[in-house]
Formats: structure tokens, C-alpha cells, sequence
């Protein structure tokens, strides 16, 4: 479901408006104010700025007469002679560009510091996380909500800065090539961090090599007074290092070299996670309690404690790491919730690619590991990997098989490549037991064979791509039964 996009108070005169976006103004005058820009007719205020974009299902311009219904003051628009419009109109090649040219310059009237995230996992994460640990030095932080992070939804999100705010946590997505290019642009961060490259969205890439680059424009984009932050761990994104301008460098991960470094993970039959971190540049030692589950969650709170690092130096960081307590699990992003005769299901429904899915898995055996209890998995398509589906739907089969799993769902079509090498690996290993291999096209057909296949105190993985909508799973297994934090 889309996240509502937040209302807001920016002010724009038409003149500014037709200079910055390079439109043309048809009426009105130049010294004209607007208060608030609005890309959603149902969300326009009176007096504000409609700006009319073109997505793939719906077009702004079919809703320009509802928005002026509901008090538009001027329209936004790429061909002002088919409108009728009562208010001016600024005419402009392109609104999506034009709606970023104001959100960048909105965004230089904020003194304060912008921190921008990107990476192919771990950014809603690491974002969260980051402002928990800001907030613990009494900052005052805005920051991306829910999936605002494109080239409408981000330019939304700035045009909500105001003096109230000391930091910016933005995060930014990406669907196709050059997007974060764009994104790091509007936003001009002085702080860039790259959580991760891994083989997600390379339907419109081609390769893990094009999405580091993707991923590491928005380090590139930071002039030489600026701070870059990296997962030291991601060989993908070592050879554009050299490449980037920043002086200012902040690498995190596990290996020795990790200027935050992961030193250590406790897991608990329960949460939380008791991690331990080494801040080399200090020659100091942090212990952290996450209720977050698995190795990702402690690498997204280490790429926190690096922004925190950049921002405020020492100061605050055991105060970050006293914060990170009170961060809770997000819907969909392992999140356990109570299951059938006292399972633990891991809520992993929001998102997937071969990354997450292999991490997913990973946590989801450690933790029945530590409960002394079996692992089922329940998986569904992983979308938009191009010409690296079947093979990377194969992995998925394989890796979880040889991580011990006692039963795998498959859920889509893609899956079946992934039920094919579970299968065969199956056959080929030397472990005793086989694991229960099923294959459905619907995920609402899973539930009944979860249903009959769960035992008391088992770990269920849940995850797939978005459109899987891999939550009705989870619904019909768990009735809403109760979260267990």
C-alpha cells in the first residue's frame, strides 16, 4: 500500500516557480504566493500548488478541475493550452522534473544536515535506525516515511523541512538506472551512506556491476566536504571507491578493516540481539542490545553508529547505542510474530531479492538453532532480477536445503526453478533427513499445507517480493494472534 504523502507549507512565488522549474507562467502575478504543493488532487489545500504528474496508471492532468474544486491557486503542467484553468498555469516540459528542481531548492533554504541512505537492502533499517541514534543527542530529525523515497515521493518529504529540524535522514530508492544520480541532486546530502549492493531491481540493470554504480552515484554526488559511508563488506562497490570526491570516508561492516566494525552477535531464543562494536578510529569498544533479528539489522546499527559519527563525533554514541533499545521491528521486515502451537514466525513479507532472502534464511535457522527447534520456510517470488531470475530462484532452493531446513513452501511461478534445485539437492546430500519440498503458484494455497506441517516452538520464515503479498500467509496462519514484542 502507498504511504500517504505528508502535507506541507512551502512557500513559492509564481515567478520562482516558472524560473526554477524553467516554465513558462500563463496568468497571474509573478509576485504571486503559493503555500503548499500538492501532486495529489484529494490532498490539495487552498492557496496551494497543483502539480500535475504523469505516472504510469494515472495522469495528474485528468485531475487538475478536482484540484482547483478544492482550492489549487496555480497548476504545475506540461500542456497548459488542453486546460482549462481558471489560475495560473506554469508550463513545463516535464512536472516530475520540474516538482525536483523545487524540492532542491527548497531544500538549500535548510541549514541543517542531510543525511541520504540508499543500497539494495537494509536502508528503511539503517534509516530508522539513524534516527533514533540523532534523537539520542537531542536532534531533531525528519525523515523519509514509509516508501517515499522516488522521484515524487522524496521532493514530497523536503518540502516538509522547516527551522523545526536540526537533520534530514532521507532515503532514497531506485528502480532505473540514473535515479539516485537524480535523487542526490535534489537532496544535495552532505552525508551519503550505501548500505549494500546486491542483485535487486537488475531487471532495469543487467548487472551487479551497473547497480554498484547506481548505488555509489550517490556517493559520487557528494562535494569533497562531504562524508561517504559504506559496507566495507560489499566487493561490488570496492572499485568505485576511488571514484568518489568525498574526503571524508566511514566504512562499517565485520571485516578487520571496518572502521565501525560488527565485532560480535549474541543471539537469544528471544530478543534482543546483544552486539558488539569497535569504533577503530576511537580504539573503543560499544555494546549494543537491537530487537532486531539477524546479522543485517547489526550491520544496518553499525552503518547508524557511522552516521552518527560523522555528524557528532564521539559525543553520543554510547547514548546511540542505549537508543537502538528502543527501536521496534517493522511489519514485514522480520518481525517474529506468535504462530499455530506456539511457532514463531518471522513477518518477513515486505520486500525480497536473493540478498535479503539468503539473509532471511540465515537468521531463521540461527534462531531455531538456538530454541532447539526445527526451520520451515515459506517463500514466494523474488521480482525483477531480469535474466538472473531462474538461476537465482535455483540458489535460493539450494542454500536453503543445505542450511537444514525441514520444510520449504514455494510459493509462484518463479519458485519452481527454486523447488527444482531444493529437490535435487536434496537428493544429492548426505543428511538423514530430507526436508519437505512443496511448490504452489497461489501463496494463499500455502496456508493449509503450513497449517499441517507446523510443530510446537518452529521458526517459519514468511518472505517474497512485494507483489506476492506474502502477508496474507502470515494473516491466515496467525489469525492476528499477537506480536511477541
Amino acid at each position: 500500500m502507498a504511504t500517504p504523502i505528508p502535507s506541507n507549507r512551502a512557500e513559492f512565488s509564481l515567478s520562482e516557480i516558472a524560473r526554477v522549474c524553467g516554465g513558462e507562467l500563463k496568468g497571474g502575478k509573478s509576485d504571486e504566493i503559493i503555500t503548499g504543493i500538492a501532486t495529489d488532487s484529494r490532498a490539495v489545500t487552498s492557496g496551494c500548488l497543483f502539480v500535475a504528474i504523469r505516472g504510469e496508471r494515472l495522469d495528474g492532468h485528468d485531475f487538475v478541475e478536482q484540484a482547483l474544486q478544492r482550492g489549487a491557486s496555480c497548476v504545475l503542467a506540461q500542456r497548459a493550452s488542453l486546460l482549462r484553468c481558471s489560475v495560473p498555469v506554469v508550463e513545463v516540459n516535464d512536472t516530475t522534473r520540474a516538482l525536483g528542481d523545487l524540492a532542491q531548492t527548497y531544500r538549500n533554504r535548510f541549514s541543517g544536515i542531510v543525511v541520504a541512505i540508499t543500497g539494495s537492502v537494509g536502508k528503511t533499517t539503517t534509516k530508522e535506525l539513524a534516527v533514533k541514534a540523532l534523537a539520542a543527542t537531542e536532534d531533531r530529525v525528519l525523515s523519509t516515511v514509509g516508501n517515499l523515497n522516488n522521484l515524487v515521493g522524496l521532493p514530497m518529504t523536503l518540502f516538509t523541512l522547516d527551522r523545526e529540524y536540526d537533520v534530514a535522514v532521507l532515503e532514497l530508492g531506485s528502480s532505473a538506472p540514473g535515479e539516485i544520480a537524480r535523487l542526490a541532486e535534489i537532496t544535495r546530502p552532505q552525508v551519503g551512506v550505501v548500505t549494500s549492493v546486491a542483485l535487486a531491481h537488475t531487471l532495469g540493470f543487467g548487472t551487479i556491476a551497473r547497480v554498484a554504480e547506481e548505488k555509489a552515484s550517490l556517493l559520487k554526488a557528494l562535494s569533497a566536504s562531504g562524508t561517504a559511508i559504506y559496507n566495507i563488506d560489499s566487493e561490488p562497490l570496492r572499485p568505485l571507491l576511488a571514484e568518489i570526491s568525498a574526503e571524508r570516508r566511514i566504512s562499517f561492516g565485520s571485516g578487520k578493516q571496518a572502521d565501525v566494525r560488527l565485532v560480535s552477535r549474541i543471539v537469544e531464543p528471544e530478543l534482543p540481539t546483544r552486539c558488539r562494536y569497535e569504533i577503530a578510529q576511537l580504539d573503543r569498544i560499544l555494546d549494543a542490545e537491537l530487537p532486531l533479528l539477524g546479522k543485517a539489522a547489526a550491520l544496518d546499527a553499525a552503518a547508524a553508529l557511522a552516521v552518527l559519527l560523522a555528524i557528532k563525533g564521539p559525543q553520543g554514541l554510547s547514548a546511540a547505542c542505549s537508543a537502538f533499545r528502543q527501536v521496534k521491528p517493522l511489519s514485514g521486515r522480520l518481525k517474529p510474530v506468535f504462530g499455530p502451537r506456539q511457532s514463531l514466525l518471522l513477518d518477513d513479507t515486505y520486500n525480497s531479492n536473493p540478498e535479503s532472502a539468503l539473509a532471511s534464511l540465515g537468521t531463521g535457522r540461527e534462531l531455531a538453532e538456538k530454541r532447539d527447534t526445527r526451520a520451515l520456510a515459506i517463500l514466494g517470488d523474488m521480482a525483477e532480477l531480469g535474466d538472473h531470475s531462474q538461476s537465482e530462484h535455483e540458489r535460493i532452493g539450494r542454500e536453503a536445503v543445505g542450511l537444514g531446513y525441514a520444510a520449504l513452501i514455494l510459493c509462484g511461478e518463479e519458485m519452481a526453478a527454486a523447488r527444482d534445485a531444493a529437490l535435487r539437492a536434496s537428493r544429492d546430500g548426505a543428511a538423514d533427513k530430507k526436508p519437505e519440498i512443496h511448490h504452489v503458484v497461489d501463496p494463499r494455497d500455502a496456508i493449509p499445507i503450513a497449517r499441517a506441517l507446523i510443530e510446537k516452538g518452529d521458526v517459519v520464515l514468511i518472505k517474497g517480493s512485494r507483489f506476492m503479498e506474502m502477508e496474507r500467509v502470515l494473516n491466515g496462519l496467525t489469525k492476528r494472534q499477537g506480536d511477541v514484542t
